[in-house]
């Protein structure tokens, strides 16, 4: 899923990027498995709230985790 963000977010698709990606995340925080990919996952979908222009705790979040993560 994050080469989806990252061809989404290479195309200046973002917000359609967050909304393919909103529920892998969902799915994600029911049951959280720590590791790089998930990592990843995190800091690409916050890399496209931000050039979305959705800075705020959303954004801040994803990074918290993809730093806890990592």
């Amino acid at each position: 899923m994050v080469d989806v963000g990252r061809i989404l977010f290479n195309q200046n698709r973002w917000d359609e990027g967050i909304e393919r990606l909103r529920p892998v995340m969902e799915r994600w925080e029911r049951d959280p498995l720590a590791s790089a990919a998930a990592a990843r996952f995190h800091l690409a979908l916050a890399n496209l709230y931000c050039h979305a222009g959705r800075r705020g705790e959303d954004q801040l979040r994803l990074l918290d985790r993809a730093a806890e993560l990592g």
